[in-house]
């Protein structure tokens, strides 16, 4: 009996310490599952008998099977040939390990992240009783947040060079743009304190008040544009009566730049129109086209409408002026650029910058010696439209 006795005990005691060894399996394999779930890896085999890449949800639990066809199928055609070198590497037995990234043509799921799926797997091989290799066993772990940031970490890398030559291409441009009228003005200053003809000082004076113009004008629309970089200029919308605001605005705009041998038209077929716009900003992109308009056109007509689309104000300037090259035209809107030697270059570049910011947009065509056109849209709202 005592015997009995004893062996019974053993047996519960091998009992107890099989049932704690399955608790502790039980808890390795949750804590595996939780690496999985919450780590963005998974399991994953490849089976050298049906060619197939298996990956695991959870242990022993799996979630996908592929052909290798199907898995390229699903892969981007930048990682191809890199997931393509992979599985021939497996199909012919590697004995080392195999370390794969690929982006997929999935969406990643997880939270905020909008991304592709990228997928980094590392698989060391298997061997039979004969020391072959029978198949793959590893890990994939999900790199989506990473290759985004990495992409993000680039594309702003690029970005701060592109800036940093564009603003250094700004400070020279400045630099030569300031320096030239300035010389002029000192150079015509000085030339009053030597030796001159009377009747020169009528021309030493209308140089110094053209250049020193001109350099109020740059400096003005230089600090303009830097606030508007900075997104300090505020848009205040208002409604207004625009046919009286716009015939007043234009006719103001081209007073002082105005050829005696080009006239000027202002169309309008409303009688009434209030629109709900920034008054302020849109006078300056009249000034400055037209400004523009009447510098570059020594005969002819420049020509200023507008029309209500229902959603959008379109402005319309025209002018048969000396016209641009399509080479020209690819660069207008550029800081600095200019057909001639009258103006800052800035104008058409703030112009563009505000029509953005009012959530609008401008676009010129021209051709050479025959003029220019210039339409700048604007959307905005109208509580009143009579028409003549």
């Amino acid at each position: 009996m005592t015997e009995i006795a004893n062996s019974y005990k053993s047996l519960q005691e091998n009992i107890r310490q099989l049932q704690n060894a399955n608790e502790n399996l039980d808890k390795y394999i949750r804590n595996i599952d939780f690496v999985l779930k919450n780590g963005g890896v998974r399991v994953v085999t490849y089976s050298l008998d049906t060619h197939t890449i298996t990956i695991f949800s959870e242990v022993e639990k799996p979630q996908l099977t592929l052909t290798p066809m199907r898995a390229l199928m699903l892969t981007s055609d930048e990682s191809k040939r890199v997931a393509l070198q992979g599985f021939n590497s497996m199909d012919s037995r590697t004995r080392s390990t195999i370390e794969v990234s690929v982006k997929t043509l999935l969406r990643h799921k997880g939270g905020a992240l909008d991304c592709p799926l990228c997928l980094f797997l590392s698989m060391v091989p298997t061997f039979d009783e004969q020391g072959q290799v029978n198949g793959y066993f590893g890990m994939c772990r999900d790199q989506s947040e990473l290759k985004a940031t990495e992409e993000q970490l680039a594309y702003e890398a690029d970005r701060a060079k592109e800036v940093e030559t564009v603003k250094n291409a700004f400070l020279r441009n400045m630099s030569y743009q300031i320096r030239t009228p300035l010389n002029s003005v000192v150079g015509f200053a000085e030339l009053f304190e030597m030796e001159h003809e009377q009747a020169d000082e009528s021309l030493f004076i209308k140089e110094i008040n053209e250049n020193a113009s001109l350099l109020l004008e740059l400096i003005n629309d230089i600090l303009f544009l830097s606030r508007l970089d900075a997104q300090m200029i505020e848009i205040k919308k208002e409604y207004i009566n625009f046919p009286e605001f716009f015939e007043s605005r234009c006719q103001t705009a081209v007073y002082h730049n105005l050829n005696p041998e080009v006239s000027f038209v202002s169309d309008s077929t409303y009688q009434r129109l209030m629109v709900e716009v920034d008054m302020q900003n849109i006078g300056i992109i009249i000034d400055q086209i037209l400004a523009n308009a009447a510098q570059h056109t020594d005969a002819g007509q420049i020509r200023a409408s507008y029309e209500y689309t229902g959603e959008d104000l379109v402005m319309t300037f025209q002018d048969t002026g000396h016209g641009m090259s399509e080479e020209q035209q690819k660069h207008i809107f550029e800081r600095f650029a200019t057909t001639g030697s009258h103006g800052t270059g800035l104008g058409l570049n703030i112009c563009q910058e505000l029509a953005r910011q009012m959530g609008g947009r401008i676009k010129v065509h021209s051709e050479l010696e025959k003029g220019t056109i210039v339409w700048v849209t604007i959307p905005c709202n109208c509580s009143e439209l009579v028409r003549k």
